[in-house]
């Protein structure tokens, strides 16, 4: 039986959280609850820690906005609610409905919509838990199909043959079919797979006829291997998809009335899809770091490696161009509606905004980013370490016996114990050594004309 939305109390607030744009998650919450209160109860739901690679965030003209945690949720906006219908059961069923994107009109009331997405882009190996490597796989996936890099269409194949795989699994899973050996429009979408331009390209019947070939070489692999071949793939460096990405547009720098400046800044085109923000280039000359090209348009990634720049082709795909590592950045600040990398050479970028706002996401996501990055690949060699000095502890007074086997009086060593390190690789939850982070975000209504942090 479906299970509907609890009931609308007035005097609470209806949320709606779309999670990756597969599953919405309905809920009421008190009018003083923060987004904090709402991001535990998704997390509940979906039976995951609070893991703070993830984070909710609303659409706005220049894109995803992730929301202060300490927000109350009553500040936000709201608009015309809808109640869903139950298609799949949550985690916790008697709290919660979870449901497809199929939506029925509801008259009265109004809800908050909010949007589960990752919020800190990690190293794969920084990556902990089932279900979070999950989450992580939506997001990768979303992004492989709406960003448009250009990388060879082979991993675009690769990529979809896992998704396709891990549908597969998933459906029969849940309702113990067969997997089809033919495939068309009623028993699979290709735009829940592939990327449009991908359709366009090869066209429908082409990729149907070559779906079965495509699974041949995944017979017998798990939906988790599956999962984590995705992740890899769609990070190598050759394919990266593991980054927020901004569209902007480049000046023409041939007409300079300020050729000695020093600074670069950049003019960045809205999209009501990606976050973006508004950046201007300055009449400065040539930059080694973005050259002028002619096409005038560029894509800038944020990542957990740094800054990487693309360029959009004739094609419309964008195509790396250059990148600007962490290490080569020496501070970021924002002053007023201004965004500023300052570079360890002394040379700094800066990025106009149409906002305050809009420059305060790009500082906080950047500097949050970054932090989160660096914490998570220290926690992860630590726990590392910690693991590989329990595999490699031994008395002191042994023997070697044959089949490789320690004695010592009391007790008797075989191999390391590997079990241990895959509890802690595959666990669903987060290594207590993981530091916690605290907010750098300001409170509702505190608009703070500058800030900065170092690298």
């Amino acid at each position: 039986m479906a299970i509907e939305t609890r009931h609308f109390i007035r005097s609470r607030i209806l949320v709606n959280v779309d999670i990756f744009s597969r599953d919405r998650m309905n809920l009421t919450a008190e009018k003083n609850w923060t987004i904090a209160n709402i991001y535990a109860e998704v997390c509940d739901c979906l039976g995951i820690p609070e893991s703070r690679l993830f984070g909710l965030a609303r659409q706005s003209d220049y894109g995803f906005v992730f929301l202060d945690p300490e927000a109350r949720i009553s500040s936000l906006d709201r608009k015309p609610a809808v109640r869903h219908i139950s298609l799949i059961f949550s985690h916790n069923k008697q709290k919660y409905s979870v449901s497809k994107t199929a939506a029925i009109p509801n008259g009265g009331g109004e809800a908050i919509l909010l949007f589960l997405r990752v919020h800190f882009y990690v190293p794969n190996h920084c990556l902990r838990g089932r279900v979070v490597r999950h989450l992580y796989y939506e997001q990768l996936k979303l992004n492989s199909q709406n960003y448009g890099l250009t990388c060879s269409d082979e991993v675009y194949f690769q990529l979809a043959a896992f998704s396709i795989k891990i549908y597969l699994l998933a459906r029969r899973h849940s309702s113990e079919r067969t997997t089809p050996t033919t495939f068309n429009e009623s028993n699979l979408k290709l735009n829940d797979h592939f990327p449009s331009f991908m359709i366009e390209s090869y066209g429908s019947g082409y990729l149907y006829a070559s779906i079965p070939n495509l699974l041949g070489p995944l017979e017998g692999q798990g939906r988790e291997t599956l999962e984590w071949r995705f992740i890899r793939l769609a990070s190598d460096p050759s394919s990266n998809f593991n980054l927020h990405l901004y569209p902007v547009s480049l000046l023409d720098i041939s007409h300079s009335p300020a050729a000695t400046s020093s600074s670069t800044t950049i003019t960045v085109l809205s999209s009501p899809l990606l976050p973006v923000s508004r950046l201007r280039r300055s009449h400065s000359g040539r930059s080694s770091i973005l050259p002028p090209s002619g096409k005038g348009t560029f894509w800038l990634g944020i990542g957990p490696n740094g800054f990487e720049f693309h360029e959009e082709e004739e094609s419309k795909r964008i195509a790396y161009h250059n990148s600007l590592p962490w290490v080569k950045i020496d501070k970021l600040s924002r002053k007023h509606a201004s965004f500023i990398i300052h570079l360890t050479s002394g040379r700094k970028l800066t990025f106009f905004s149409a906002s305050s706002l809009e420059a305060q996401h790009l500082f906080t996501l950047s500097s949050h980013l970054h932090k989160h990055q660096t914490v998570a690949h220290l926690a992860s060699q630590q726990s590392a370490r910690q693991l590989e000095q329990q595999d490699r502890l031994q008395y002191n007074e042994a023997y070697i016996y044959s089949a490789g086997e320690v004695v010592t009086m009391r007790r008797v060593h075989a191999a390391p114990d590997t079990q241990a390190r895959e509890r802690m690789l595959m666990g669903t939850s987060e290594s207590p050594l993981f530091p916690q982070l605290s907010s750098l975000n300001h409170k509702d209504g505190q608009d703070e004309r500058t800030q900065s942090v170092y690298i």
